[in-house]
């Protein structure tokens, strides 16, 4: 390999970025490693005994298609009936939301719905939480379904401390059907590693949508009121509530086995409006935050998680700009050559016995590696097997795809364009 002093600039930036990629997947292996006796004596065998008030809030926009099967599975859960109470709220919905809700409540004493004049989600679940007196307070997307035991096991995990100010729970998708929903299955895999290694760290810094369950006084202590509860934070309500408890150097855990499958995007113009939402709001949220970044004060979130997190958008948007460069810049020296001295085939010399040990090789072969172990150890964690179709569509698909989302939602960050999905889930 040659000295860094002897490289182009692009290359040496390319060799920085993929040892710090490496780091990072390593430091979090390393960690879950560490921990993983612990956490096959607490998480497999935990026995719910502490049966707090709870309150899921479901909030609604035009969900006809699927808000009835996810009230049926809340109902579902294995949780006593007289602890449990269910909220909807019809978010100005144009379709049959608000029926399908009302038939519900009329055949359940348990849900409650509440309608108003479409707000956005964050609307929504404040004006629930103000009539909210439960201990527990927690949303579940109306296009998101929840396993029977995933309360229980989520209401053990508060049990374990009373410092613990919200639960995470482990999402998948629900019945791909396509390459795309394939692929995002086996991101999603991906993201219950990571989920359960950012808590062993104390680094969770999102609470997402499909079933997250807060402690209700500890949220309303860090809001001014409860109408203020949830912000809109720029689409990404999750992120900033994830951000504000951090701050607030409050816990939040995560409980792999307590499984939520929610609907995926099944093209890629969906797939990319949602990313570019989620990807655009942590930009935003994290400049917002921006006094947690490199603070020690902060501990591996100020550290290590947000000032990597962010590394991650930019790096890979420079890796992608840089391989269409080098693309184009291939593509016309060819035309060129052809154009110069005409078409000339030459194959390709493939030597016995002949190893690449180029630095950049070896790198890039323990990421996918370590990706492999990831999943494996994502496997173990929640029970449920990794698809081999899953993952290859994932190396596949995923690196080429995803710089799409990343590339639009820098630079809408940078200019500071306003987002456009102000009344959207």
């Amino acid at each position: 390999m040659l000295p860094f002093g002897a490289m182009s600039v692009d290359t040496a930036v390319v060799y920085v970025l993929l040892y710090l990629s490496l780091y990072f997947e390593v430091f979090l292996l390393i960690s879950f490693i560490a921990h993983k006796n612990t956490l096959s004596k607490t998480t497999h065998k935990t026995k719910c005994t502490y049966y707090p008030s709870t309150t899921i809030i479901v909030p609604c926009y035009n969900e006809e298609k699927t808000l009835a099967g996810t009230l049926r599975s809340l109902l579902a859960l294995d949780y006593p009936q007289d602890k449990l109470s269910i909220v909807v709220v019809n978010d100005g919905s144009k379709d049959k939301t608000q029926q399908i809700a009302e038939e519900f409540a009329s055949q359940y004493q348990q849900i409650k719905v509440l309608s108003k004049e479409n707000g956005g989600k964050a609307s929504a679940m404040n004006m629930a939480i103000a009539q909210c007196k439960t201990e527990l307070v927690g949303c579940l997307d109306a296009d998101s379904f929840v396993s029977p035991n995933a309360l229980k096991l989520i209401s053990a995990k508060f049990a374990e401390s009373s410092d613990i100010s919200a639960v995470t729970p482990a999402i998948m998708i629900h019945n791909p059907t396509n390459a795309l929903q394939y692929m995002q299955r086996a991101e999603y895999m991906v993201g219950i590693f990571m989920k359960k290694a950012f808590s062993i760290i104390d680094s969770i810094i999102v609470t997402p949508g499909p079933f997250s369950i807060f402690r209700t006084e500890h949220i309303l202590a860090l809001s001014p009121n409860a109408s203020e509860v949830w912000q809109h934070a720029h689409g990404t309500e999750d992120f900033e509530m994830g951000l504000r408890l951090q701050s607030n150097f409050k816990k939040i855990a995560n409980e792999p086995l307590a499984q939520v499958h929610t609907i995926s995007p099944n093209t890629l113009y969906s797939l990319y409006r949602q990313r570019l939402r989620w990807v655009y709001g942590f930009l935003m949220n994290a400049y917002d935050y921006k006094h947690m970044i490199g603070n020690h004060k902060y501990g591996n979130v100020g550290m290590f998680i947000l000032p990597t997190a962010l590394l991650g958008v930019f790096g890979a948007v420079y890796m992608f700009g840089l391989l269409i460069f080098n693309i184009l810049k291939g593509t016309f020296n060819l035309l060129e050559r052809v154009l110069t001295t005409g078409m000339h085939v030459s194959w390709p010399n493939l030597e016995l016995f002949y190893i690449n040990t180029n630095a950049m090789l070896f790198i890039v072969i323990s990421l996918l590696a370590i990706l492999l172990l990831i999943l494996h150890n994502s496997a173990l964690l929640s029970g449920v097997k990794v698809h081999k179709r899953d993952t290859a569509l994932y190396l596949l698909l995923y690196g080429f795809v995803s710089p799409l989302w990343l590339t639009s939602a820098l630079a809408r960050a940078l200019i500071g364009a306003e987002s456009k999905w102000r009344v959207i889930r």
